[in-house]
């Protein structure tokens, strides 16, 4: 007696796919292995984000919903920065979506990091110093402010956020950074912030606001080593560049 097959059955016995999804379900075939075939640099903006949003949009059109959150947010990196609530205000997308993206750039930050770190000697270089500290803001929008804290020897000990928005009371980092020096046991940190607007040059307030934390600091028997700032992937620091203006302008 042959045994029932309850699985072949409910497939027998499904609804057959509307044109519409036929052509969707194709659709997504042909994009699946063009990015197989060349990678993401055979794509368009819409057409990254169009694929992203296969994975949680699976019966949906996601091509003009990618069109329409570049339009709202007025870039690709834009659209990542979007709060949730302005992203479901675009038609099709929900808070499953909308948290799925937000998530990307998170998941970009990470991998970053962590390939960085296995690169990286034990003591870091400068330039790596700075590499490293690029890869901790992929994907803030926000202006954040980082603490980098390093043994007598400038090995990496721990790192933390500050500070998330725009402050200038200096005496309010002093004291967390103070705390968390005494915490992980640290005598050199370096501290970074990014610049939203993609200006990586550093303002007088923040050459200022650099010159002055140094000095309290110093008080505390702790050595601001850099401080720099971060924005669109390039850093800068403020107390090489100090150096380099000065280094300049005794030349002329």
């Amino acid at each position: 007696m042959d045994t029932f097959d309850f699985d072949e059955f409910l497939r027998n016995t499904e609804p057959p796919k509307t044109k519409k999804e036929n052509l969707h379900a194709n659709h997504r075939q042909r994009v699946k292995k063009k990015f197989l075939k060349f990678g993401l640099d055979a794509f368009s903006e819409h057409e990254v984000l169009e694929m992203l949003l296969f994975y949680v949009l699976p019966h949906v059109d996601t091509n003009e919903i990618a069109h329409n959150l570049i339009n709202k947010a007025g870039s690709f990196p834009a659209v990542f920065d979007l709060p949730i609530e302005e992203m479901k205000n675009v038609k099709g997308i929900k808070d499953q979506a909308a948290s799925f993206l937000k998530l990307i750039p998170e998941i970009s930050r990470f991998y970053a990091k962590e390939c960085i770190k296995q690169t990286i000697k034990p003591k870091m270089t400068y330039d790596e110093i700075g590499e490293y500290i690029t890869s901790c803001f992929i994907g803030r929008s926000n202006e954040t402010l980082m603490g980098f804290y390093f043994d007598a020897n400038m090995h990496l000990i721990s790192e933390n956020v500050i500070r998330t928005g725009s402050s200038s009371n200096v005496s309010v980092f002093v004291r967390e950074i103070a705390d968390e020096v005494i915490k992980v046991g640290a005598t050199n940190i370096i501290i970074a912030h990014n610049h939203p607007e993609h200006r990586v040059a550093p303002s007088y307030e923040d050459i200022d606001s650099t010159r002055h934390l140094a000095k309290l600091l110093e008080q505390l028997q702790i050595k601001l080593v850099e401080h720099f700032v971060i924005s669109a992937g390039r850093y800068i620091g403020v107390l090489k560049f100090v150096d380099d203006q000065k280094e300049k302008y005794n030349r002329e």
